[in-house]
């Protein structure tokens, strides 16, 4: 503990650039009109150094956040993403539709955090190299702070420049579209929003007709990624690929008998490339599954 010192100003300037970098790549890669970019002020923060707010939505509560602390507890400065709030239940929804586009929740909550007699915290115990880059849920509604966190350390070194912006600025990207899809679907489809799909239709010729608002329901929840691959066209194609993906039933409408009511969780995001290879599979129950897994059987080869 006595070895833990305040991180110096040259640490600041540091967390300025990088603040600066992610906020360009947002605006390049997330269509979304409520998204606002905070001015950045780096603040002394109270787990031995500092952080800057980075953006947030209108009419959601939180910010995006980015620090550079010792809270893990490895002996060196850490950078870090997060999505801070008091509501400790919205923190949760964010987990929940985190899953989609980043790996498993950790929490890593009260019992391992504690004050240091300079009124700064830490972990009790440094932070497990395993739950870097994975997001965890920090809580501190014990602490005199009441402040609640979704977080994802990252491992690289602060001063390796090009790989630590390029990483924080992918988990950036990637909590924001997480803070959307529980905001957004849950504002818009309270109770599993349904419509009627399967009508026929007369056009040039008969079509089936399907709901496009579910369709872009599913795609904001998904935060525009391929469920089967895991592609983004922003991360590709930058400003070309914004908002782009396809939409996929999970149960063929070939298959469906007259009207019926469809759910937005009825339907899944797609690239078009696996939209291609499902629609030549079986078209029964099942073929998402079969196609992660031989997408997962290939990228291993």
């Amino acid at each position: 503990m006595e070895k833990l010192n305040k991180l110096g100003a040259g640490y600041k300037a540091k967390l300025h650039l990088f603040a600066e970098h992610i906020q360009a790549d947002i605006v390049k890669q997330i269509i979304f009109p409520r998204i606002s970019l905070k001015q950045i002020t780096i603040r002394r923060s109270h787990s031995f150094g500092w952080w800057t707010p980075i953006g947030k939505i209108s009419g959601i509560p939180g910010q995006l956040e980015l620090w550079i602390d010792l809270c893990p507890n490895i002996g060196r400065p850490v950078l870090s993403v997060c999505y801070y709030t008091n509501d400790l239940e919205r923190i949760k929804k964010v987990s929940e539709a985190s899953t989609t586009h980043l790996d498993k929740i950790f929490c890593y909550a009260n019992g391992n955090i504690i004050e240091s007699t300079l009124g700064q915290v830490i972990h009790a115990q440094p932070l497990p190299q395993k739950y870097f880059s994975v997001p965890i849920i920090e809580s501190f509604t014990k602490q005199k702070y009441g402040d609640n966190f979704l977080i994802i350390y990252l491992p690289q070194s602060i001063d390796s420049k090009s790989s630590i912006l390029n990483a924080a600025s992918k988990m950036s990207v990637k909590l924001i579209r997480s803070i959307i899809a529980a905001t957004e679907v849950s504002y818009k489809t309270q109770n599993d929003f349904s419509a009627v799909e399967n009508r026929n239709t007369v056009k040039l010729h008969i079509a089936r007709e399907r709901s496009q608002k579910l369709a872009s329901l599913a795609k904001i929840r998904d935060g525009f990624s391929c469920q089967v691959c895991g592609f983004n066209y922003t991360d590709d194609y930058g400003v070309l690929g914004r908002g782009f993906a396809e939409a996929h039933h999970k149960a063929p409408l070939s298959q469906l008998r007259k009207n019926v009511q469809t759910k937005a969780s009825d339907l899944i995001t797609v690239c078009a490339n696996c939209h291609r290879m499902l629609h030549r599979m079986q078209g029964i129950e099942g073929d998402v599954k079969r196609l992660q897994n031989l997408v997962k059987k290939i990228g291993k080869n």
